[in-house]
């Protein structure tokens, strides 16, 4: 009983870990509210379906990816989930930069960053 306790209590850690990030992320800035809403709304959602959706990446760019996987959660919040890192690729890197996207999980960067070139 103990064990299962515990494992609640270090679920409901987790969680408030999650919400904290949702609200103190700088894109959230001004719209902590509204952003808490949309978490909880997407997480209802995506309790009750399973499935692929499109969300917006950048400007007109947009990326297909399963409801289910935390990196979608980032990116319907905020779009740039990654804010330090993906705020490096899209303000630092020039064109003539090599980039290598190692051991991407579906690529993110390395379709963030041509577009964010464009932008220049």
């Amino acid at each position: 009983m103990t064990s299962r306790i515990a494992r609640y209590f270090k679920l409901g850690q987790q969680r408030l870990n999650v919400i904290n990030e949702v609200r103190n992320h700088p894109l959230s800035e001004g719209a902590q509210t509204r952003t808490l809403l949309r978490y909880i709304g997407w997480n209802l959602t995506r309790s009750i379906v399973s499935q692929k959706v499109v969300l917006p990446l950048l400007r007109d760019l947009q990326i297909i990816v399963p409801n289910q996987s935390n990196f979608a959660t980032g990116l319907y919040l905020h779009g740039l989930y990654d804010f330090n890192n993906m705020g490096f690729f899209c303000h630092f890197l020039r064109a003539d930069d090599l980039l290598l996207d190692v051991g991407a999980n579906i690529g993110v960067y390395s379709l963030l960053w041509p577009k964010a070139l464009d932008a220049k």
